[in-house]
């Protein structure tokens, strides 16, 4: 009988051993966001190419990443868990264009 309520009692006292994505901290600034694919348009103009980013249920799209990034987007398995800080960026031929100031893998 006592084996019982020492498992009932481990049962509700041990961790949830599952890693939870939304425990890391995210800096001031910072926002957490999921890099779910290439921009595979074709076309002769800076509107294409790129990566597709969602932000808060809002997809967004960037061009380039910083000069001092070291995140490796040649071969990615998408979705792509990453922590950035970032502006809109109206120079872009879309509305929903934005410029990544820093980045990082989650």
């Amino acid at each position: 009988m006592k084996w019982i309520i020492c498992l009932i009692l481990l049962m509700f006292l041990l961790p949830n051993c599952n890693k939870d994505s939304s425990s890391t901290t995210v800096p001031d600034g910072y926002s957490r966001g999921q890099i779910t694919g290439m921009d595979a348009r074709l076309c002769p103009s800076p509107c294409c190419g790129g990566w597709f980013i969602k932000i808060n249920d809002n997809t967004y799209y960037f061009g380039l990443l910083p000069s001092n990034s070291s995140l490796d987007l040649s071969n990615p398995s998408y979705p792509v868990n990453v922590i950035l800080k970032w502006e809109a960026d109206t120079t872009l031929c879309t509305n929903n264009g934005i410029k990544v100031l820093d980045i990082r893998k989650e």
